[in-house]
């Protein structure tokens, strides 16, 4: 559904053009505050379905203290997802895999639960440091093409 509304809709274009240049949006006559406004609505919108699934799917009930460092991993699986609708899914089902493994793994030895954490933070950090190694060798690689065109 939303891969549909950001590649297939006039507002997802808005929306993806307000993302990536503010001003080229701006001078494209998109109204910057209006789109805002709409995501804004669109992610309150899918985070009360979240919260009502939880609430009336698993507990019945509204849970104090309900999932702590769930914001720190969900900006882990859209940065692994690398901010792609399906990227976004195979990322959210590989984060879980590696909680629920994770925790069998520490009720079924004496490791820590901490190491599901450690374990998802060093995948962030290797996808990170990846993507900065490929954009350095895309700019050496476009300054090298640059200096031959510039002998030739």
């Amino acid at each position: 559904m939303i891969y549909i509304l950001l590649w297939h809709t006039r507002l997802g274009f808005q929306i993806r053009a307000v993302g990536q240049n503010r001003d080229a949006a701006k001078y494209a006559g998109f109204s910057e505050k209006k789109i805002f406004v709409i995501v804004f609505m669109i992610c309150g919108a899918l985070a009360g379905l979240a919260g009502f699934m939880q609430v009336n799917g698993i507990n019945h009930m509204v849970i104090q203290g309900f999932e702590p460092n769930i914001g720190a991993t969900g900006i882990g699986v859209a940065i692994l997802g690398n901010a792609n609708p399906f990227g976004i899914v195979l990322a959210a089902l590989l984060f879980s895999t590696m909680e629920v493994g994770g925790l069998m793994l520490t009720q079924t030895s004496t490791l820590p639960s901490s190491i599901i954490g450690i374990t998802q933070g060093l995948v962030v950090i290797f996808v990170v440091i990846s993507y900065f190694i490929n954009h350095k060798f895309k700019v050496f690689r476009a300054k090298k093409k640059l200096m031959k065109g510039d002998e030739d």
